[in-house]
Order: structure tokens, then sequence, then C-alpha cells
């Protein structure tokens, strides 16, 4: 009786620590998630500032008086 007792416990155990296992990984992936969007504004952003850099440079190399 007591070792099936001991049995189930283990087996409680071991599927609470699968859940927090698997609760971690989604707190990361969540983590690498917002991670990803933050650099896509940036790579974004800078996408911009290089079309604008060009624009000027060729303003710059090219004036239309």
């Amino acid at each position: 009786m007591d070792r099936e007792i001991q049995d189930k416990q283990a087996k409680i155990e071991y599927v609470q620590k699968c859940a927090n296992y698997l609760l971690n990984k989604t707190v990361d992936a969540r983590g690498l998630t917002i991670n990803m969007n933050e650099l896509a504004k940036f790579l974004q952003q800078l996408k911009n500032l290089t079309k604008r850099i060009r624009k000027l440079k060729q303003n710059l190399m090219n004036p239309s008086d």
C-alpha cells in the first residue's frame, strides 16, 4: 500500500515538473517573440533611416539649382 502511494506521489511530482518546465518554456518563447517584434521594429526604422540618408546624399551630390 505504501509503495503504491509513493508511486502515485512520484507520478504527480513528475507531472508537476513537466508542467513547470513547459510553463517556463512558454514564458521564454513569449519573451523571444517580444524581442523579435522589437527587432523587427528596429530593422524597419533602420531601413527608413537608410532611405532618408540615401535621399539626402543624392540631394547633396546632385543639387538642383
